[in-house]
């Protein structure tokens, strides 16, 4: 893999990120205005910032060695192209998953701390919660685990798609044969 390709892959998860990123902010914006009663506000609020988040996610995936090409310096010999397996390439994939699942959990769980400290020095009881409340903890919690084990299990889940893809190249194989 030459640095481009490295860069190129990298272009294409940020893009990935900055769908996923845009989804999930016009996700809570369209609760948001629910909750408030005025849902004419999204247009004016989040299209302008979906639109080119949207549009640079779609640069980024579709032209990423051009992109790849325009940040690296020009070098006179680009040096040997570095050979990864794909059980490298899924382990750096799973960790840099965990690391974005992580990244995006942290301030999620800095307003679940805050929220649950005024709770309780309230002296209010988690009983009084809506249910959605409830909902939303827990998935914040789920969220960090996956991440922690995405980060550090990388490796392990890396070993169980080789794993899977052997078993299912043997299957393939023995269907042809037969």
């Amino acid at each position: 893999m030459s640095r481009e390709d490295v860069v190129a892959v990298a272009s294409r998860l940020f893009a990935i990120f900055l769908v996923v990123s845009t989804l999930r902010t016009m996700g809570s914006t369209i609760q948001t205005e629910r909750d408030l009663g005025s849902v004419g506000g999204l247009i004016y609020y989040t299209l302008p910032i979906a639109i080119p988040s949207i549009l640079a996610a779609g640069l980024l995936w579709y032209f990423p060695l051009t992109i790849a090409r325009k940040l690296l310096p020009v070098m006179r010999d680009s040096g040997p192209a570095t050979v990864v397996g794909n059980d490298d390439i899924a382990a750096i994939a799973f960790s840099v998953l965990g690391m974005w699942t992580l990244a995006s959990a942290i301030s999620d769980a800095a307003y679940w701390v805050v929220f649950l400290y005024g709770y309780f020095q309230q002296g209010m009881a988690l009983s009084a919660w809506a249910i959605r409340d409830k909902a939303r903890l827990f998935g914040c919690i789920a969220q960090i685990v996956i991440g922690l084990y995405l980060l550090f299990g990388a490796n392990n889940l890396s070993a169980f798609l080789y794993k899977i893809r052997q078993r299912h190249a043997h299957e393939a194989h023995d269907e042809n044969i037969s």
